[in-house]
This record gives structure tokens, C-alpha cells and sequence, in this order.
């Protein structure tokens, strides 16, 4: 089963968008976690050039 999973993945990446930076990681998962209790998307705080990005994960 793992192998038919990892390769679906390979298939069909998991789209990556972000949606807002911030200069400091605290504040940055702040805002994660407030947009996902508001919309229900899985979000990912990543590091950035300046700072850490919010990124909303997910396909459709």
C-alpha cells in the first residue's frame, strides 16, 4: 500500500500557496493557526528569503 501512495504522490504533488509572510516564526504560526480554526485549510509555516512564510497545502 505504501508504494501505490508514494507513487500517486510523485503523480499528483501537493499544491503549495502562499498566503502571507512574517519576520518573526511566532507570529507566523499565530496566523496559521487562527486561518485554519477560520477556514479549515491545512497551512504549513516555512522558512523564507526574510522571515517565515505561511503556505496553504493542499490539491482542488
Amino acid at each position: 500500500m505504501a508504494k501505490v501512495l508514494r507513487a500517486l504522490a510523485h503523480i499528483f504533488p501537493a499544491v503549495a500557496c502562499p498566503i502571507a509572510h512574517f519576520p518573526l516564526e511566532i507570529e507566523a504560526i499565530g496566523f496559521a493557526r487562527s486561518y485554519l480554526a477560520q477556514t479549515g485549510s491545512r497551512v504549513t509555516v516555512v522558512p523564507a528569503e526574510a522571515g517565515f512564510a505561511v503556505v496553504r497545502v493542499g490539491g482542488l
